[in-house]
């Protein structure tokens, strides 16, 4: 879709300039709303794993870091306001049309009426989720590696096995959370 096209285009220019600045990152200004609005967008098109965890913070191959992403972003424009550092909306952002702006703008208001302190909430939510993913992600990798058996061309491994240890795992993580 157009807003996809846009934003690879957007990193592939911003890639441009660090490399031309011998740069070692790439800062963007992404948010705690941004993260809410990608969670409910990932949940309403059926995401998975780690479609969840919304916007990384850190991506290494692109070398691109969000150092506000725990930040709401009446806070940031608070900031601004008060040290008088002016800053650029972009105006395709008030286009409804555009299912992330539709939940910014008109979604996350009605939920905030409900709920206002969702933003703190979900903060909390979406960390103790993206650390339950990190964990899962974790044992997975380690218990694959000792675990997976390589014949040829195909690899496997004893599924209940698996989900008996991993099972296991979740049970005694959860206890020692609740401790």
């Amino acid at each position: 879709n157009l807003e996809e096209f846009l934003r690879k285009a957007r990193y592939q220019f911003l890639e441009k300039i660090r490399r031309r600045h011998h740069a070692k990152l790439i800062l963007t200004a992404h948010h705690l709303n941004d993260q809410l609005e990608t969670f409910l967008f990932n949940l309403g098109r059926g995401a998975l794993g780690s479609g969840f965890m919304g916007i990384n913070s850190f991506d290494q191959k692109k070398h691109l870091y969000r150092p506000l992403l725990t930040i709401p972003k009446p806070e940031i424009l608070s900031y601004l306001k008060k040290n008088r550092i002016s800053y650029r909306n972009d105006s395709s952002n008030k286009n409804l049309k555009i299912s992330r702006n539709f939940i910014r703008h008109k979604i996350i208001p009605e939920f905030e009426k409900l709920y206002p302190s969702l933003l703190k909430t979900f903060a909390t939510t979406h960390k103790n989720l993206t650390s339950n993913f990190e964990l899962l992600e974790h044992f997975t990798e380690n218990w694959l590696s000792k675990n997976l058996k390589k014949h040829n061309s195909t690899s496997s491994f004893n599924l209940k096995n698996f989900l008996d240890k991993i099972s296991f795992s979740l049970r005694y993580t959860k206890k020692k959370m609740m401790m």
